[in-house]
């Protein structure tokens, strides 16, 4: 997919480049504060903002709370200008 913007900022934070699988176990590099990787059904989130630093911060917190908390949250946040979400399935979901 795409995401048009002018004078905005898009970044994605997704879980499905650096990671791997050991004995049917599924580990990526976004960590929880115990050191092992968040539990998320989202593979990736794309955030749109009017600054790149807060689409950057915004795209892993989203993917971090996965699909449905992650557009709650960004439902609230006015630095948020779009928030999409894809699920391992490829299917997408998002607000604009």
């Amino acid at each position: 997919g795409a995401v048009t913007v002018r004078d905005a900022s898009a970044v994605t934070s997704r879980v499905y480049e650096r990671c791997f699988e050991r004995d049917g176990v599924f580990y990526h590099h976004i960590l929880a504060e115990d050191g092992f990787p968040v539990e998320t059904d989202a593979a990736g989130a794309t955030v749109v903002a009017r600054r790149s630093i807060d689409a950057e911060g915004y795209s892993t917190t989203l993917l971090a709370l996965g699909i449905e908390r992650g557009l709650a949250s960004a439902r609230e946040r006015d630095a948020i200008l779009g928030a999409y979400f894809v699920d391992r399935d490829g299917k997408v979901a998002g607000i604009a």
